[in-house]
C-alpha cells in the first residue's frame, strides 16, 4: 500500500449519512493513525 497517497478528509459533520457514505468508499485501516479508538465501556 502507498503511504504517500492523498487521502480525503474525514468528513467533519454529524449528518450520519455523509459519514456512512465516506466509509462505505474508504478504508478504515487507512485512517487508523488519525482515528482514536475508544473502548466501549468508557463511553
Amino acid at each position: 500500500m502507498n503511504k504517500k497517497r492523498q487521502k480525503d478528509p474525514i468528513p467533519d459533520t454529524d449528518d450520519r449519512e455523509v459519514i456512512a457514505e465516506f466509509w462505505d468508499t474508504h478504508s478504515i485501516a487507512d485512517y487508523l493513525d488519525e482515528l482514536t479508538v475508544v473502548d466501549p465501556k468508557d463511553v
